[in-house]
């Protein structure tokens, strides 16, 4: 680590009620030094629907573009992660959550000095609670996570590859 160390949340709702990745989309929180800005993405389709005991459909959302819009859709439906839980695993006998998709949680790593994104990184498997992510972040797990990107001669450059459309 280069200097001082500080994470900044970017979501607008994050809270203790919502706290699994699937209420997300897109960046969640930061943490950077002088040099490298890491930060913390909920990746990946999330494509759902709320049925009621028939299966009619009570609340649907697709989301491909990781915008947050399962919390835009399913907010006033499902109100906190315990509900959401409930109807994830069935165990509630008027509504039940049909997950085609969900996403992810991902590290992506920023040099600043190069002026470029460096690989991605998965988190940890079963890593999807905001609290735990953000709270169990700290100076020695952005140590971890920029020794494995940017020190690596296996990790190209995030860019490396891809074509910009203008």
């Amino acid at each position: 680590m280069k200097g001082t160390f500080k994470k900044t949340v970017q979501h607008p709702f994050i809270d203790n009620g919502h706290l699994d990745c699937l209420w997300y989309g897109g960046g969640v929180w930061t943490a950077e030094d002088d040099r490298y800005v890491v930060s913390c993405e909920a990746r990946g389709d999330v494509v759902a629907a709320l049925v009621d005991s028939s299966g009619v459909a009570i609340a649907e959302v697709t989301d491909r573009s990781n915008g947050g819009g399962f919390y835009a859709e399913m907010r006033q439906h499902i109100k906190s992660d315990e509900e959401l839980e409930r109807v994830r695993r069935g165990d509630d006998p008027e509504r039940a959550l049909v997950l085609e998709s969900g996403n992810w949680l991902e590290y992506f790593v920023f040099d600043k000095e190069a002026d470029e994104w460096l690989s991605a990184t998965l988190l940890e498997e079963g890593t999807d609670n905001m609290r735990e992510c953000f709270d169990g972040f700290d100076e020695a797990q952005f140590d971890d996570v920029i020794g494995r990107t940017a020190d690596d001669p296996e990790y190209a450059p995030y860019s490396a590859g891809m074509e910009r459309e203008d």
